[in-house]
């Protein structure tokens, strides 16, 4: 990995937290617009470092692993909901492929 890479991503590391921070602050302030802007923003984050672990000259058994650990810090509780039922039903049967 060169250098840049790595700073790049922890950058985008710190700024994940430091947004989560943020949704903390709002989960009890009755402001769900800057609730949900933050959660965008989390997920926005979250996925640029995904790819970026999974990107080829990257992808390995330890970049994998490195986004399980990602995924289950800042979504390991969470319950992920989606007006759309389709998109719903999808991943549901994902889910229980995975699980079985």
């Amino acid at each position: 990995m060169k250098p840049s890479q790595f700073y790049k991503m922890l950058d985008l590391l710190e700024d994940i937290k430091g947004v989560e921070k943020m949704i903390n602050l709002h989960l009890n302030d009755g402001s769900d617009f800057m609730l949900q802007q933050y959660k965008a923003k989390k997920e926005t984050l979250t996925s640029d470092l995904i790819d970026q672990l999974a990107s080829p000259p990257l992808r390995s058994e330890r970049s994998i692993h490195t986004i399980k650990m990602i995924i289950e810090r800042f979504y390991g509780s969470e319950m992920v909901t989606n007006d759309n039922t389709a998109l719903n039903d999808d991943f549901s049967k994902l889910e229980h492929a995975l699980a079985s």
